[in-house]
């Protein structure tokens, strides 16, 4: 009892703030305000908070959380909301940037890598995050060698923080694939975004990471695709079994069948009670991870083939009417409503966020039914869902970066050159020093394992492929696209 009150006495002290530095002001001048690819946004919050905030005694998190507990290894931070930010006083120098200069890091990701490109190129004001405690519905502080990683460093991290009613242009974007690639059918809807400024735009676009994608079911359908493919009678292989070796896979074509809406059930997988209703989970017009579909599976825009429409051959309200900023309420009623285990129905949703594309693949749990869809491998699988192979290749970053896996796409960093100049010289040198540290393999290797997954390193000529420090040696690719998604991945070292 004795001990148990030191530790309460030691949590109200670090709750009441005393042992925290004061929280950083946000002003017009320390702010970046970023829009675009949910698949990367783990990797944008590890890096802005293992990388340049490291060792700042101010870092606040406003909608994100990040893992505790004594012996913690990793303090990636993982985003709870579309609408995040980070703000801290830098501890080191960044980039040109001082130490002790104040940071407010601003992120969207409502909409996805869409969102990366047309508003940073037309200067369109979106939501943010408010970053005011007040506004948040649960404050908690993380204290001081209890459940950080660091025990030197004590943070404040709040989650369901509303949005700030002031709408704030992006000052840089972030997607998936080129800014080209988010044209047709994968420009957003929810904006009359015209696609003809992708030809007539001051865009500086820079790729920074190679992004690895996957197939993604729920765990109904993984289980009876372990079963029709014989895994279950594999040594050391459990029902549900997420090791590799347990791992079921489903082909290219087949996946291509289903997604262009040309398969009545799931015959086409060959799994029991094919009649089920077929549910695809995927993203809205505008997700860089919907646009890595469009292009791997049906080479849109590369040609003309185009995916099942949203609703296919569903007598539910289309789906169109979920814009990327529909409230979670309108979203889970949606899914709830439409996502059944009935026969003879293709049920096609579309989220603006991947948590509502893994609420799409839970829903289908729930109600007995199977579902597919499309998860970035950033995302650590949860109870109700999990990835599969890929024509028997297992969807991984080793796997990725040698070329044995071509599900994958470089993500870019993009301004518009005439926004860029109007910054002042720290907003200039955080947006080209965050270009540089997210493709770093240091950074990389500050993520969470799960994150750590679904990113490589650009190919590195100066350090081949398979040499260098550890770190190297684990994220360098040797494959590219060479800046476009409508090349083959080819080896280049």
């Amino acid at each position: 009892m004795k001990l148990n009150a030191i530790a309460l006495a030691s949590l109200a002290v670090v709750a009441s703030g005393s042992s925290l530095a004061a929280r950083v002001v946000v002003t017009d001048a320390n702010r970046i305000n970023m829009t675009g690819a949910t698949a990367l946004r783990n990797s944008i919050a590890g890096t802005v908070y293992n990388d340049i905030c490291a060792g700042s005694t101010n870092r606040t998190l406003y909608n994100l959380t990040r893992p505790g507990g004594p012996g913690n290894t990793t303090s990636s931070p993982v985003p709870t909301a579309n609408w995040w930010s980070i703000t801290c006083t830098l501890a080191a120098p960044f980039n040109g940037i001082a130490a002790g200069t104040d940071i407010a890091f601003f992120k969207s990701d409502a909409g996805g890598s869409g969102q990366g490109v047309y508003p940073v190129i037309l200067n369109s004001p979106r939501a943010q995050v408010k970053t005011d405690p007040a506004s948040c519905t649960n404050p908690a502080v993380a204290v001081s060698g209890v459940s950080t990683p660091n025990p030197a460093v004590a943070d404040t991290q709040y989650t369901g923080c509303a949005n700030d009613s002031v709408l704030k242009s992006p000052q840089v974007g972030v997607s998936d694939e080129e800014p080209t690639l988010f044209a047709g059918i994968n420009v957003p809807t929810d904006d009359t975004y015209d696609e003809t400024v992708l030809q007539n735009n001051d865009l500086v676009s820079t790729p920074v990471v190679q992004t690895v994608f996957a197939v993604a079911v729920n765990r109904n359908l993984y289980e009876a695709l372990q079963t029709a493919q014989g895994i279950t009678g594999i040594a050391g292989c459990t029902v549900g079994s997420t090791a590799e070796a347990c791992m079921p896979s489903v082909g290219k074509a087949q996946v291509t069948t289903l997604l262009a809406g040309f398969a009545p059930n799931w015959d086409v997988l060959g799994v029991a009670s094919p009649g089920n209703q077929i549910n695809i989970c995927r993203r809205l017009p505008g997700s860089g991870t919907q646009a890595a579909a469009n292009r791997f599976f049906l080479e849109y825009p590369c040609n003309s083939a185009a995916p099942a429409p949203a609703g296919y051959d569903s007598s539910s309200v289309p789906v169109s009417q979920l814009a990327a900023n529909a409230s979670a309420t309108d979203i889970t009623n949606y899914i709830n409503a439409n996502v059944k285990n009935v026969a003879g129905n293709v049920f096609v949703f579309e989220g603006p966020g991947t948590g509502n594309v893994v609420s799409c693949l839970n829903q289908a749990q729930a109600v007995g039914g199977y579902a597919i869809g499309h998860v970035s491998k950033e995302n650590l699988i949860g109870s109700d869902w999990r990835h599969v192979k890929l024509d028997g290749v297992a969807p991984n970053r080793d796997n990725a970066k040698a070329g044995k896996y071509d599900y994958l796409f470089e993500s870019t960093v993009q301004y518009s050159a005439a926004t860029f100049a109007a910054l002042n010289a720290t907003q200039k040198n955080f947006i080209t020093g965050l270009q540089v540290e997210l493709g770093k393999p240091s950074s990389l290797a500050k993520l969470s394992s799960a994150s750590q997954e679904g990113v490589a390193a650009l190919p590195n000529g100066a350090i081949p492929y398979g040499t260098g420090n550890t770190d190297e040696r684990k994220f360098y690719s040797r494959v590219s696209r060479n800046g476009n998604s409508c090349t083959p991945v080819t080896a280049v070292q």
